[in-house]
């Protein structure tokens, strides 16, 4: 991998050279003063140790402002991201340096009339001078970037994005080449050395310095276009792994004005003498005026032509500093009323876990920025802690946004700490407004921004409809378990109303048909039958539909499948509901899908599917805590789960893990004709276990495995089921049961049946549930057969046998999956229902957007080392726990000894007084003895809490001791690394340098006698 890296970078390199010398070539055989003045500088000044000296000292500031302050490490993101910011001020001294002698020192030496009299214009000699103070900018870059990229190789073991770090080295470039133009006017002006390094520092330094344009102008949009005329903000787009045309013409057009005035001052000795001189300086100035108008006016233009300003590459690996087409596509599509206003407020420091957010929050808006076609206005504000600005903005965000810090908890040196951040953005226009409060790292930047920019652009939003079921999505007032409880509304919902124009379904009456772009009915099975054939028929007619049915759910207040639906007053002595209410025949929607449930019927009558377990986990810190086969994880990583999640759906193409705790399995029913695609299944090594045995074993791990009994193949736990019904097939038939399904007794069939009967008198009689027992019931006339067949439409169904995947912990684990740093959890459960959701309704729009995962390179061996030091404590720390348990578990034993013997003569004195009666042994004496042993149980009680306080306060202090040293160690391996970092570089050019110098005192002294020596 670094082999790779390397020769990507050499070649990126060698093009880029290649096209220098194709530029410079032919400059350099048609002018042949310019080539020799090349030649004469570029020799002259690295076959002198001074010059070595200036480029180690160049070498060494960029390694140290790269990889010495602490951000570095502690943002864990492989790029130069601490050097983009000191490398102006860097420049602003080592470029003077290169510049300095360019002219002064010729006039110094009395060589520049020599040079004035060569057979050569003005320009020969500037652009001579100019290509060899670029050459050796050149060679010092080129020095710097080996340098930095043996270290950032190492670093991540050769996963290092060479796109961004060959990028940000151009970047370099580019702003030397601007800088060493206007140095060059300070060299033209003085004789002096020192005055031409301090002339050329100063007539930089506005463009180094313009960045902080807000710290003396106080007026916001005139310090935002100030800032944005400076060095480091055209640099960004660079430092971002992005090449845009209008950086690349800023600064082209930066050295070409440098370069006309550095020609103007070389021919002054035509015009700033006689009596013509003063006319023909307002000439000059009059024109080097108009020159620097114009090219003011092509950068504005380059800056904020949309066609101009999209010409750009991204040039980075995983493509993380540039927008997505769809994103794309969905601005182009942007028709707002009002410009759309963005403002961000980013903390300037922020925890490890979060510097990846801030890199892709800033980037996408700067993205957003360039490519909205004058849609989308940005502001960002970036808040350094304490600072009076970073105040100011807080109250700001507050009062007009309600925007407040978010508190993020972090570990140092063993101790667990909360810090207050800011990552949020406000997106109005006109009277709409979204605020983002936050962007946790669990999800993707680009997709809460392009959703919000749509949302407040009024984009027209497609109707989800959630029927409402024992689920309880939208929350409300129950009384189940016997007692009033307010139930708040479940976070997925939330989560869809951010895309969706979210109703609830009322199931007690028809569901209208095209009311509702896509339905979601979470354990259809708890509804009463006749709101269960509400659904069942809005399925049917062609609705759009994710069904998520759990034989038992876990996590969520539900009933199990094959449980009773307890009444609205949750039963009991006091709960006033009565009894089990009827419930929805599950077989009637499985028959209608086609499905084919595994499962047996219950002594309540109702139908109980099967489990599905799978003897595969992930997570060896879970494996260490005994979690059970029934919490399944669906990924290609298992055992013959090479298709456990199907790459070819749009639902589930780019998942990589699903995590379903307790689910059910699903088959197809090989009488049906409908499409049966499997979305989500297992690998090879699962099966399947009776939910009775479930039940039983669910408390004993050893009875739960023997219950699981062989393994019998993949399961498949969801599905997408499409494709026409039979015109003719009657709503009996749909309710037929499958021939695994088992008996459903004749009782229930008719009292069902008659249910539907007094309801619709159109319908006639019973309905036993069996396709072959009779013709069923007769359906509604229908009086315009033309009518009825533009009804039938096709069945487009996900079928989920899990409701737990959508657990308001779900949502907040896929916010920050990195919080619980002992496990770091990788399941997508939110993707997979948004896109279920997205793919039935049509609005697919955001699927691919939402999948993307921005992939930045990272510190891969402090990270091996981090990890490492990480198991090693948790194996500590369990080491710990288990001597505990044991030192516990030997002190009951004692206790329990002393008090057995104490127990044992109680026995044995009533055991004597029940043989001999009052006349051998005194109550008193037994009550005496049952005294003591009351008094003893609390005596060893009392020093079994002390004890297990003491035990417990070892553990809980030898845990913290281990939490300490693992972090200490972690800083020392940073600390060891950023020594290197900055001690090894500046070794290959001194190397050189001490080299040359060698071989020129050698060369100095050949052919000099010895007598003359010292």
């Amino acid at each position: 991998m670094f082999l790779n890296s390397l020769s990507t970078l050499l070649l990126l390199d060698a093009v880029f050279l290649l096209v220098l010398a194709i530029v410079i070539a032919p400059l350099c055989l048609m002018k042949r003063a310019t080539w020799a003045v090349l030649k004469r500088n570029f020799i002259g000044y690295f076959s002198n140790p001074t010059g070595y000296v200036f480029l180690c000292l160049f070498v060494l500031l960029t390694s140290f402002a790269a990889f010495w302050p602490h951000e570095f490490f502690n943002a864990n993101l492989a790029n130069l991201g601490q050097l983009n910011k000191f490398l102006p001020y860097i420049m602003l001294i080592f470029i003077p340096a290169i510049t300095m002698g360019i002219w002064s020192d010729e006039r110094r030496q009395g060589t520049d009339e020599l040079l004035l009299t060569l057979p050569a214009a003005d320009f020969d000699i500037v652009v001579g001078k100019y290509v060899a103070a670029a050459s050796i900018f050149t060679a010092s870059l080129l020095f710097s970037q080996f340098c930095n990229f043996i270290v950032l190789a190492s670093l991540t073991l050769g996963d290092l994005d060479t796109g961004l770090f060959f990028a940000t080295y151009l970047g370099y470039w580019f702003a030397g080449m601007a800088m060493l133009a206007v140095g060059m006017i300070a060299s033209f002006l003085t004789s002096n050395l020192t005055v031409g390094f301090i002339l050329g520092a100063m007539l930089n330094a506005p463009l180094v310095f313009a960045i902080k344009a807000d710290v003396i102008i106080r007026n916001t949009g005139l310090a935002r276009l100030v800032s944005g005329w400076s060095i480091g903000a055209q640099f960004d787009d660079f430092g971002r792994g992005v090449v845009s045309l209008s950086s690349i013409a800023y600064f082209t057009l930066v050295a070409v004005v440098g370069l006309y005035l550095s020609m103007v001052l070389i021919g002054a000795r035509h015009w700033s003498g006689g009596r013509d001189g003063t006319s023909l300086l307002g000439h000059y100035l009059l024109r080097t005026v108009s020159l620097i108008a114009i090219v003011l006016g092509v950068n504005y233009v380059f800056a904020n032509s949309d066609l101009l300003s999209n010409a750009r590459r991204d040039l980075t690996v995983g493509k993380v500093s540039s927008l997505s087409p769809d994103t794309r596509r969905l601005l182009r599509e942007l028709n707002p009323a009002h410009t759309i206003q963005v403002e961000a407020f980013i903390s300037g420091q922020v925890p490890e876990l979060y510097a990846k957010t801030k890199a892709d929050l800033m980037s996408m808006l700067k993205e957003f920025r360039a490519t909205a076609e004058g849609n989308v206005n940005v502001r960002m504000h970036v808040m350094d802690e304490g600072s009076e600005d970073a105040i100011e903005l807080a109250s700001l965000a507050e009062k007009r946004y309600g925007i407040r810090p978010e508190g993020v908890r972090t570990r140092t040196r063993g101790t667990i700490k909360d810090e207050q951040i800011f990552l949020a953005a406000a997106f109005t226009s006109g009277l709409e407004k979204v605020v983002v409060p936050f962007f946790d790292y669990g999800i993707p930047v680009e997709y809460e921004l392009i959703r919000s920019i749509c949302t407040v652009a009024k984009k027209e939003r497609k109707t989800l409809g959630i029927v409402r079921t024992d689920a309880r999505l939208f929350g409300g007032f129950t009384f189940a378990g016997g007692r009033p409880q307010d139930i708040p509304k479940q976070e997925i919902v939330r989560e869809l109303e951010k895309q969706y124009d979210v109703k609830e379904i009322d199931p007690t009456i028809p569901i209208e048909r095209d009311t509702y772009d896509v339905m979601l009915v979470v354990q259809p099975s708890s509804l009463s039958p006749e709101e269960f054939d509400n659904v069942l028929e809005a399925i049917k007619d062609g609705q759009p539909t994710a069904v998520f049915e759990d034989p038992r759910p876990i996590f969520m207040a539900a009933p199990a499948t094959g449980d009773p639906k307890m009444p609205p007053g949750g039963g009991g002595m006091f709960g006033g509901g009565g009894g089990p209410q009827p419930k929805g025949d599950m077989r009637k929607m499985w028959n209608l899908l086609g499905l084919d449930v595994p499962g047996e019927t219950s002594m309540m009558g109702l139908f109980a599917p099967d489990i599905v377990w799978q003897d595969f986990n992930p997570y060896w810190k879970l494996q260490v805590q005994g979690i059970p086969d029934s919490w399944v994880f669906c990924r290609r990583e298992a055992p013959g789960g090479e298709d456990s999640i199907n790459d070819q759906s749009p639902i589930t193409a780019g998942l990589t893990e699903i995590f379903l705790p307790v689910p059910g399995g699903i088959k197809p029913d090989r009488s049906s004709d409908l499409k049966f695609t499997k979305l989500v299944s297992t690998g090879d090594m699962a099966g399947t276990l009776s939910f009775q045995a479930f039940m039983e074993a669910q408390q004993n791990p050893a009875d739960m495995r023997k219950s699981q009994g062989d393994r019998t193949g993949p399961q498949t736990i969801a599905a997408r089921i499409t494709g026409e019904l039979p015109s003719n097939k009657p709503m009996s038939d749909a309710g037929a049961e499958p021939e695994n399904a088992g008996a459903e007794t004749e009782m229930e069939d008719a009292f069902e049946a008659a249910q539907r009967t007094q309801e619709d008198p159109k319908l006639t009689a019973p309905d036993t549930g069996h396709a072959a027992d009779g013709p069923g019931p007769l359906q509604p006339e229908t009086h315009h057969p033309e009518a009825q067949a533009t009804q039938q439409r096709g069945l487009d169904v996900v079928y989920v046998a899990d409701i737990d995947l959508m657990m308001p912990a779900f949502l907040r684990i896929r916010a920050r999956p990195g919080e619980d740093e002992e496990i770091g959890w990788q399941f997508e459960n939110v993707n997979f229902l948004l896109n279920i959701v997205d793919v039935l309704s049509g609005d697919d729009a955001y699927i691919d957007i939402r999948k993307r995962k921005p992939k930045h390179s990272t510190l891969r061996i402090v990270e091996v080392g981090a990890q490492e030091a990480r198991q090693t404590e948790f194996r500590e720390r369990i080491t710990y726990q288990e001597e505990f348990d044991k030192a516990v578990r030997d002190i009951e034993k004692e206790n329990q000894k002393e008090i057995d013997k104490f127990q044992k003569e109680l026995e044995e004195l009533q055991s004597k007084q029940r043989e001999a009666g009052q006349r051998g042994i005194r109550f008193s004496d037994i009550q005496s003895r049952a005294q003591k042993l009351a008094e003893v149980q609390e005596r060893l009680k009392r020093r079994l809490d002390v004890r297990r306080e003491q035990l417990q306060r070892q553990r809980d202090e030898k845990i913290e001791e281990i939490r300490r040293r693992v972090d200490l160690e972690i800083v020392g391996i940073k600390n060891w690394y950023k020594f290197l970092a900055v001690a090894l570089p500046p070794i290959p050019p001194l190397l050189v340098g001490l080299i040359v110098f060698v071989r020129r005192r050698l060369r100095e002294r050949e052919g000099v006698a010895k007598s003359r020596m010292r």
